[in-house]
């Protein structure tokens, strides 16, 4: 049972952070929805981690921390 369930709204530093994200994806040539991209934003600025089954995404955005919830896998791309 969840206890707590925090509602993190979109501002400047997950704007940002999220700016930063499309560009270095970018630089190499990758894309990656809005959508995911302002998750993981607003992941990284608030320091959570994604739990979620859709890696394959998110797992291209460095620092950003993941959980499998189907595979109980905790994920970090370093670079």
């Amino acid at each position: 049972m969840i206890a707590r369930i925090n509602v993190v709204s979109i501002g400047e530093k997950e704007s940002l952070t999220a700016g930063d994200i499309l560009a270095n994806l970018r630089k190499t040539g990758q894309t990656l929805g809005i959508e995911d991209v302002l998750i993981a934003a607003s992941a990284m600025t608030n320091q959570y981690i994604v739990v979620t089954a859709n890696t394959r995404h998110f797992a291209r955005i460095k620092g950003l921390k993941i959980e499998n919830w189907l595979e109980n896998r905790f994920i970090t791309k370093k670079s």
